[in-house]
């Protein structure tokens, strides 16, 4: 079977996958996994995103679709968030496609690395020098995260230096939303964490959302984008949240 078409069966099989994964798999370089995901695009068989392609074939979940949504935007975030990562640090990374947006730029860091998220785990999983750590529970397929009581039962033993989370939404009055009922959890793990950090662009801005995860008071930082309104950023910041904006740095 050619080349090709073997990374198309390893895409179809996993319904997606990143150039990092197909460079380990097949033994190729990341610059020829992307000139061959370009080729597969181009031949209407995947669908690429940044860092990696998702299957055509059936349905796909929520959170790969989310993948292509403002990906660009996602990633200068995700290395802005990296920055403040000192070695051998404890840190816990919770959410979705924003957060998984930091893996490539910790790889190569001494780090524990404390998830439910499954993303996060395929990226980081190879790197024999972060001590991945998973806090268990039910697998959910749309969102590629492990939920229910278990995690917030085995955040009861555990601390961390810093926390990174998504939200659904945000605004300087309310705060940091998400769209589940899980506010405990995320409350029981601002509380074994040091730092607290929100990364979310910013057409997120007051889009909805039904549980507040985090008020403004309880946040260290966040990391957005300029397109943030100016009068959001002000208040925030009096509020004693550090803005940090991704395409300014």
């Amino acid at each position: 079977m050619a080349r090709n078409q073997q990374i198309l069966q390893f895409i179809n099989e996993r319904g997606h996958a990143t150039t990092i994964e197909l460079s380990r798999a097949f033994g190729i370089g990341e610059s020829t996994a992307r000139r061959t995901l370009a080729r597969l695009e181009s031949e209407g068989l995947i669908e690429r995103y940044h860092g990696g392609a998702l299957s055509l074939r059936g349905k796909q979940s929520l959170v790969y679709s989310r993948m292509r949504q403002h990906s660009e935007v996602k990633k200068k975030i995700g290395q802005a968030a990296s920055r403040i990562i000192p070695e051998g640090s404890t840190i816990l990374l919770l959410g979705g496609t924003t957060i998984q947006a930091i893996c490539p730029y910790i790889r190569e860091k001494h780090l524990t690395v404390i998830t439910t998220n499954m993303l996060v785990f395929d990226e980081l999983k190879d790197c024999a020098n972060i001590n991945l750590i998973l806090l268990g529970g039910v697998y959910d397929h749309q969102e590629a995260e492990l939920s229910g009581n278990l995690p917030g039962m085995n955040m009861t033993h555990m601390r961390s230096d810093y926390l990174f989370m998504g939200a659904y939404s945000f605004d300087e009055k309310h705060g940091f939303v998400v769209a589940n009922f899980l506010n405990q959890f995320y409350h029981r793990c601002m509380e074994a964490s040091d730092k607290v950090c929100l990364l979310i662009d910013s057409s997120k801005y007051k889009s909805g959302g039904t549980t507040i995860a985090a008020a403004p008071e309880m946040v260290d930082y966040l990391f957005t984008d300029s397109e943030l309104a100016e009068s959001a950023k002000k208040s925030f910041t009096m509020q004693g949240v550090q803005v940090i904006l991704c395409d300014q740095e």
